[in-house]
């Protein structure tokens, strides 16, 4: 089990009840504190040096990027006017790129202005903007008549506008300059098309909102307020995990520019300036973190967009600047102390083993820390403990797994017993509810069965190809997957299979939202009736996002 929360004014108190039926000499309990989910960002600026080629986006998502890092370092007291000049540069270099129609385009020599980069550079501009830039007037408004073309061209059915894209361009606009203009687009998109916007539309929507309002945050809307109701919208779609949340969309029906973890991205801004205390922004931003340290910033946009939201929160909680003690005791016995000072924040961890604990009943963990000072301290508890495998249930903490039994001649019906040499069919079931990373899953064999390697030289190869044919047969009813029945070749997930004695073990670094079937076979070697223990999925750096099947008996006989 797994949980985590904020001390701000109050001390918090987690309490911990170990069940009877426990075995203390296996698992712990690890307590772990910081004063800052946001470090430092600086280092994140080596992905935008500037080179001879770079284009107009770039140049725009390195803008956003430096305003993001020198925003949090100001927050802490540091000395920020290094950026200064980058800054300038950039503002001038976007300037200069900009195309006799208003527009912005994606290469800078025979490319064509782009809706999307001109989008794109306006919001850069508009953060600059914000940041106390003097933007050329007739910059702006030529910008500002290349978009209000693109809002109002003329579409067909067969080929309509994408609302998420207005929802993009009006957002864009308004941070750049708001007008009447955008507030119009702003008000038809909310009332004829908040239905169909994505994740990413409802927080480019909220942001032009909140932009157009005059840039003030609520700390609770008004009923009537649209924002409230985008808020709402947003808040029903979250994914949360043990990781923290994120949003998701389709890859078919997403904002430009924007991955999983770039809408995740602008979400956290669009919660940091319209709604800042909202309940859903710290599990957020954990998630920005996780991903970040995790290698899934991959692109210019979601690096920039990701700075943007760690640098809000940031200056919102002014937790680079945190100032204070705490102390973290467990039934009134101290475990952990220290002092966060700005440019110093505290990191402290402690494994406390189960025999610390009291079977069946409560223990109390106290957090606290000093009052007056900035900041927040922030905590996260991993309990694991080992428990009878006899009886379990099913569980679902992320992933959903079952497996099951058949022979060969009869692939559609379970079964429970099979006879001494039988080869039987393991049919493995994984459903990952969103994208996982460095995802591992065991499942274990009954002690009479013995997994069978096809690629061994001693295996029928008769059995080899009907184990393929199987295989690819699970490949191609896998929703959404490239499969040619008429190569040999099938798209799998796994990069590595272990095939055990007791068990086989599959690994993916990546693991796509979707459902996913392994098959594989195990020969019965010897006669008894063997317990099965449940197949586990978990992702192997976040082991609290996991998920295991039943317990069952399979018998073989003689």
């Amino acid at each position: 089990m797994s949980t985590c929360g904020v001390v701000t004014d109050e001390s918090q108190i987690e309490a911990i009840y170990l069940p009877p039926y426990a075995d203390q000499r296996h698992g712990s309990l690890r307590v772990a504190v910081r004063s800052a989910l946001v470090t430092s960002m600086n280092d994140e600026l080596r992905f935008f040096e500037p080179h001879e080629y770079e284009n107009a986006e770039a140049v725009a998502s390195r803008l956003i990027a430096t305003l993001a890092v020198r925003r949090a370092e100001t927050s802490s007291g540091a000395e920020t006017t290094r950026y200064d000049a980058r800054i300038a540069s950039d503002v001038a270099g976007l300037i200069g790129r900009q195309r006799g129609d208003g527009g912005w385009a994606w290469c800078d020599s025979v490319c064509q202005s782009d809706p999307n980069v001109t989008g794109w550079v306006l919001l850069a501009l508009g953060e600059a903007r914000s940041d106390g830039t003097s933007l050329d007037r007739g910059v702006v408004e030529r910008a500002a008549q290349y978009v209000a073309l693109q809002l109002n061209r003329p579409t067909d059915v067969a080929h309509p506008a994408s609302v998420d894209q207005k929802a993009f361009l009006v957002a864009a606009l308004s941070a750049a300059s708001p007008s009447s203009q955008a507030r119009i687009q702003a008000q038809a998109l909310y009332e004829q098309d908040r239905a169909r916007l994505s994740n990413g539309g409802r927080a480019y929507l909220l942001l032009a909102l909140h932009a157009l309002a005059g840039g003030t945050a609520s700390a609770s809307p008004a009923p009537s307020d649209p924002t409230r109701a985008l808020l709402n919208d947003l808040a029903a779609a979250t994914i949360p995990s043990a990781n923290g949340n994120h949003w998701e969309d389709p890859a078919e029906q997403r904002a430009p520019f924007l991955t999983n973890t770039s809408t995740t991205g602008l979400v956290s801004v669009a919660l940091a300036r319209v709604a800042p205390e909202h309940a859903l922004f710290p599990q957020t931003i954990r998630w920005l973190v996780v991903a970040r340290s995790g290698s899934e910033w991959k692109t210019n946009i979601d690096r920039a967009l990701g700075m943007l939201g760690l640098s809000a929160y940031a200056v919102t909680t002014r937790e680079l600047g945190a100032s204070f003690r705490y102390r973290v005791t467990l039934d009134d016995e101290e475990i952990l102390a220290g002092l966060a000072q700005p440019g110093a924040p505290a990191t402290a961890e402690r494994t406390i083993p189960l025999t610390d604990l009291t079977l069946g009943a409560m223990d109390q963990l106290a957090f606290e820390r000093e009052l007056g000072g900035p900041g927040r301290l922030y905590y996260t508890l991993d309990l694991r403990y080992v428990t009878p495998a006899h009886d379990i249930e099913a569980l679902n903490r992320g992933f959903a797994i079952s497996h099951a039994y058949s022979l060969l001649d009869d692939p559609t019906k379970s079964v429970t017993s099979a006879k001494l040499g039988d080869v039987v069919r393991v049919t493995m079931t994984i459903v990952a509810s969103a994208d996982r990373s460095y995802v591992t899953v065991e499942d274990m064999l009954p002690a009479g069965l013995e997994a069978i390697d096809a690629r061994l030289a001693n295996v029928d190869p008769a059995l080899k190809a009907k184990l393929e044919d199987e295989r690819r047969a699970a490949a191609g009813r896998r929703e959404g997957a490239f499969f040619a029945p008429w190569y040999r070749w099938y798209y799998s997930p796994w990069q590595q299979v272990d095939l055990r004695d007791d068990r086989t073990v599959l690994r993916a670094d990546a693991l796509p939202k979707g459902v996913y079937e392994y098959v594989y076979y195990a020969r019965a070697t010897a006669a008894g009736r063997f317990f099965v223990a449940p197949a586990h999925a978990d992702e192997t750096y976040f082991p609290e996002v996991f998920g295991r099947s039943d317990s069952s008996h399979f018998t073989i006989e003689p």
